[in-house]
């Protein structure tokens, strides 16, 4: 269990004195901390209420009044046998919306800080579980006119260590984020922290310049890649084209295959690995004799017959000679 003090201006532990103008009413109840479940410091700690009900509870428990001083005298002078007056006390506690609001009786001095606007910032001081940052008491709170400062957590809940140096944080003009976060003069925490969620969100969302290239770009590329795809295509089907037909006319003139049947083989030699089935075939294949030639796959009578490169490439092509033989009557129709 540790001991904390700390006053976040605007966000988590800090909240503006209700003093009014120099003669005004000193009110009677004061919130002493934010509305939880979480509260963020600036110097980037965080401490849970996840339940302030339990927070009051310990207060009402203990029976005693909770001291209210200047800059949290209490913990920081009054450890060093060093003057530490409360200015008032907190003698009744409540739960308000999630926020803890106490009842205070002000003594004649701090009637007077806060008429007079000399003291303007009210922060608490707790006790919170070390594992889990929750707030299990309030211990005090301070009046305090430099809400910036960062408080520190005391070792123990006696505060018997000498606190660590405390350090000035950058103080930060709420006019220019509201400027440049394009809020109106006046905007609470939540709409501080929601504008810079948005903004961050958006930040993601929005492509990194260097890693990503404008659509017209990339589809001017796109446009000459397929440009490019289409002429290597329309390339390689002329040089397929050109191949087939020497080697049909090659094997024309070598006698391996009849004239008649050139429209056959070039077919054949189109399909998908028919070029190299039909180079295959003309390898082994015997020449075409004088007389087969001269019928040219047809019988004297006028029938269509096989002749001997036929029935080789029946063989090659896996037919028989029948589905050969119907397949050269379509041909010849």
């Amino acid at each position: 269990m540790d001991f904390a003090l700390d006053h976040l201006p605007g966000l988590a532990l800090n909240f503006q004195s209700p003093a009014g103008a120099q003669g005004s009413a000193v009110p009677e109840w004061v919130q002493l901390t934010p509305k939880g479940p979480r509260l963020a410091g600036n110097d980037g700690r965080t401490w849970t209420l996840p339940n302030p009900e339990a927070v009051v509870g310990a207060f009402n428990a203990r029976g005693d009044q909770v001291p209210i001083d200047l800059n949290h005298a209490t913990h920081i002078k009054g450890p060093k046998g060093e003057d530490a007056p409360a200015v008032g006390w907190v003698q009744a506690m409540e739960v308000r919306d999630g926020a803890i609001w106490g009842r205070v009786s002000w003594t004649d001095h701090g009637r007077q800080m806060l008429a007079t606007q000399s003291y303007k910032f009210l922060s608490p001081a707790f006790h919170f579980e070390k594992a889990k940052g929750e707030v299990l008491r309030i211990v005090s709170a301070g009046l305090t006119n430099t809400p910036n400062l960062k408080m520190v957590a005391l070792n123990n809940a006696q505060g018997a260590d000498t606190p660590a140096e405390q350090e000035t944080p950058m103080a930060l003009d709420a006019k220019k984020i509201t400027d440049a976060l394009k809020l109106q003069d006046g905007a609470n925490t939540e709409q501080v922290v929601l504008a810079i969620n948005t903004v961050q969100e958006k930040a993601a969302a929005t492509p990194d310049p260097a890693a990503f290239i404008p659509v017209e770009t990339h589809q001017l590329a796109l446009n000459r890649a397929t440009a490019a795809e289409a002429k290597l295509a329309e390339r390689d089907k002329a040089e397929t084209e050109t191949a087939i037909n020497a080697a049909v006319d090659a094997a024309i003139a070598d006698g391996k295959i009849a004239p008649a049947n050139r429209a056959h083989f070039l077919a054949m030699c189109s399909a998908e690995g028919g070029l190299d089935t039909f180079k295959a075939f003309v390898a082994t294949a015997p020449k075409v004799v004088e007389g087969t030639a001269a019928l040219d796959g047809k019988t004297p009578g006028g029938a269509v017959a096989l002749n001997a490169t036929d029935q080789e490439l029946a063989k090659a092509l896996g037919m028989t000679e029948a589905e050969m033989l119907e397949q050269k009557k379509k041909e010849e129709a």
